[in-house]
């Protein structure tokens, strides 16, 4: 049933849209299973081989991908970080791109800028803060990775219509 669901057959144990090393490998597990004389451990061998190669291949950049996998990056660091105080000129460094072509990447794959990104990550993390500590509202903020408590405020307000303090004792 696996293999009928997947489009495979016996007369065609692959599917034609992946790559050559796997339908080469499905051809040697099927040929192997034919011999009926395979142990047990055969089959988990198989299919760890098998998510290898699948994993390779889906991790493998397709063409026309740079900027999608720019933004991946870039989205991978700013998840990677989110302890540290890092910034979209010091990602764009770090990506060895301009600002611009940082902002455009990130806001076609993701739709939203890398800034508001940073916004939304560090916002999350003020959340669990006012809501397991008594910490003065100033000192999240900067636990969070806002510079300023007032722009952590306005953001704040932007994204849930009330203040920081007035949101806390609603938790």
């Amino acid at each position: 049933w696996a293999f009928k669901s997947s489009g495979m057959e016996k007369s065609r144990p692959f599917v034609p849209s992946i790559p050559g090393d796997f339908q080469r490998f499905c051809r040697q597990l099927l040929s192997e299973f034919r011999k009926e004389k395979t142990g047990c451990i055969y089959p988990a061998n198989a299919a760890w081989e098998c998510f290898g190669i699948l994993a390779k291949h889906l991790n493998a950049p397709s063409p026309g991908s740079r900027g999608t996998d720019l933004a991946a990056r870039c989205r991978s660091i700013i998840d990677s970080q989110k302890e540290s105080f890092i910034g979209v000129d010091e990602l764009a460094a770090k990506l060895k791109v301009d600002r611009a072509t940082l902002f455009r990447n990130f806001k076609k794959a993701y739709g939203v800028s890398p800034k508001d990104y940073i916004d939304s990550v560090r916002l999350e993390k003020a959340c669990r803060l006012l809501k397991q500590s008594t910490n003065p509202i100033k000192e999240i903020a900067w636990l969070s990775g806002f510079s300023s408590h007032d722009y952590f405020s306005a953001v704040f307000r932007k994204k849930f219509g009330i203040s920081p303090s007035t949101w806390r004792p609603l938790r």
